[in-house]
């Protein structure tokens, strides 16, 4: 039986009951709260089996880009230079310093600089552009 049937029923026969100056049985008062228990876990097992399911799969995609991240790191770890994939040569630009630019993080989350002007970089086409757009670097092009 529902809840709200349950507590409804109650109701009534309490209000039957005291109009008549009768006992009231509680009996329906256990029944009543064992089924909104039952009806209380039933619905925080859903909930937590959603959940569950939604923070596994974004706890993996962290780990995925977790790894990715220690895996971009392991060469300077090593103490060499980590060598551009193929993909990565057209993602970059050359470019020349014409205003110090402090450290900073790039678009790849490794960490750039600082530069001097003058200094001749390769560098990623999104960080270029931001620096480009706020005066710190303008693109080399070189002609063949």
């Amino acid at each position: 039986m529902a809840s709200e049937e349950l507590f409804s029923r109650f109701v009534e026969e309490l209000r039957e009951r005291m109009l008549r100056g009768e006992p009231v049985d509680t009996s329906i008062i256990d029944e009543l709260v064992r089924e909104n228990r039952r009806l209380y876990r039933q619905a925080v097992d859903e909930v937590h089996r959603a959940l569950l399911d939604e923070e596994h799969r974004l706890l993996l995609e962290l780990k995925r880009s977790l790894e990715a991240y220690n895996a971009s790191l392991a060469p300077a770890a090593e103490g060499r230079e980590r060598q551009p994939r193929r993909s990565e040569a057209a993602e970059t630009t050359l470019a020349v310093v014409v205003r110090e630019v402090p450290k900073f993080y790039g678009a790849d989350g490794r960490l750039y600089g600082p530069y001097k002007p003058g200094d001749i970089i390769l560098i990623n086409k999104a960080d270029h552009r931001l620096l480009r757009d706020r005066g710190y670097v303008r693109e080399v092009r070189l002609d063949r």
